[in-house]
């Protein structure tokens, strides 16, 4: 129908064309009917004479039926490329319908076939593992025993970190527990732990915290002890049981990279544990970093970074002011262990303050962050909790307050003096 349509106003606007050129130039008409060539407008031919008006309407009469031909046979055409294309159309509809069905049926097939394959290979299995265990049935409770292997070692590794709840010094008793089963545990070494990783990690976290803390006390005993060669031994002891808790940190943050754990803990060993010229600040920074990567909701990690910058140089007071006052905002202490240690988050701010206001020079700045300062440690020993007793408290009344001290310039501070000597007052009276 478009087609016809078409060359219908194509007829139409060349008959208008044609008329208005007949009644115009009526010579040049007949030359293109007639294949004659058209006389120059200046000079009429003589040699061609025009053709009489019958001749000219029967030849006219003739060019508009072979046009009309022409145009039927173009109508054709197009009728039949537009039929050709619905049969095209058709035609691709259903092979795509076909191979679909060709494909939901194999699909099928392929669907019995696996599940019948699924059933003999699952009795195949079971048959050989029973002639397995018939011929060695020492391995019939292999899994059972290793799984309560396993729960058993959870039970008895220690943690590092005193102010932990369950922290505690391991008995002689578990000592010796703890060496056999590592020495047990090594031999798994031979088998596919992955369904366990979490699992083995931990293990491996535990067993590097046994001895971070055997390398604290050998190197406790060695510094007590005035006799050289027990001092060279203590030594000694500390420095094997500092690379075995390495080992196994560092072995546990690589079977499980997401224990943020185990990655606070390698932190710690490099912070608290070691001594120089064995520590590696560096090595704390970057597991630090590492665990705050991992989980950015945590107080550990920030709490590690802040002491680094209080204690060890370069000192950046400002730096650990910031990470200590993110972390008393925090959740959790790692993982899913509730929030703690906030009197000693406040406590430290105080000390890194204190330390910002001695290295300004602006009477205005000082005064602000001493005046936070003194805040933080009045809430901090408000607090109810066993950091009061295992560190702050005693460090307080002793060496931060003495001169030198980090807490010495808002002691001797004329604006402050008297209400730090009150505090000091009640926090470090004797106990009655």
């Amino acid at each position: 129908m478009k087609w016809n349509v078409f060359y219908l106003v194509v007829g139409i606007i060349c008959g208008f064309v044609l008329s208005a050129f007949l009644i115009s130039q009526p010579a040049h008409l007949a030359a293109w009917i007639f294949g004659r060539p058209a006389p120059p407008a200046s000079q009429p031919s003589s040699q061609n004479p025009t053709p009489p008006p019958a001749d000219l309407a029967r030849n006219f009469q003739v060019e508009l039926d072979a046009l009309k031909e022409k145009l039927d046979r173009y109508d054709k055409r197009a009728d039949d490329l537009q039929r050709l294309l619905t049969i095209l159309v058709g035609f691709s509809t259903i092979y795509a319908a076909a191979l679909a069905l060709n494909a939901l049926k194999e699909a099928k097939e392929s669907q019995e076939k696996l599940s019948k394959l699924e059933t003999e290979l699952t009795a195949e299995a079971q048959k050989t593992r029973d002639e397995l265990l018939g011929t060695f049935p020492l391995f019939s409770r292999m899994s059972k025993n290793f799984e309560t292997t396993v729960r058993t070692m959870l039970d008895i590794l220690p943690t590092v970190d005193k102010s932990a709840p369950c922290y505690r010094d391991p008995s002689s008793a578990e000592r010796e527990l703890v060496l056999f089963y590592e020495k047990a545990f090594a031999a798994a070494e031979y088998f596919d732990l992955k369904h366990f990783s979490k699992d083995v990690a931990r293990i491996y976290q535990g067993l590097g915290n046994f001895y971070a803390i055997s390398a604290r006390n050998s190197e406790t005993l060695s510094e007590k002890t005035t006799d050289l060669i027990e001092k060279a031994r203590h030594h000694q002891a500390y420095k094997d049981c500092l690379e075995r808790a390495r080992f196994y940190l560092e072995r546990a943050v690589k079977t499980d990279p997401r224990n943020t754990g185990a990655l606070n803990d390698r932190a710690y060993l490099e912070l608290v544990i070691a001594r120089p010229p064995e520590q590696d600040l560096k090595v704390a920074r970057h597991y630090c970093e590492r665990s705050l990567e991992e989980d950015g909701k945590q107080q550990r990690a920030r709490f590690n970074l802040g002491w680094l910058k209080l204690v060890h140089e370069p000192k950046d007071y400002n730096g650990s002011v910031e990470l200590f006052r993110a972390a008393k905002d925090m959740p959790n202490w790692q993982q899913t262990e509730p929030a703690r240690r906030v009197a000693e988050i406040l406590y430290n701010k105080a000390c890194a303050l204190v330390g910002a206001a001695r290295e300004s020079d602006v009477p205005a700045v000082q005064t602000k962050h001493l005046s936070e300062a003194m805040n933080d440690l009045k809430e901090a020993f408000q607090q109810r909790d066993k950091d009061n007793e295992l560190i702050i408290r005693d460090a307080f009344c002793t060496t931060d307050t003495k001169p030198g001290g980090d807490l010495a310039f808002l002691k001797d501070h004329p604006d402050f003096a008297q209400r730090f000597e009150t505090l000091f007052g009640d926090v470090c009276k004797p106990a009655n």
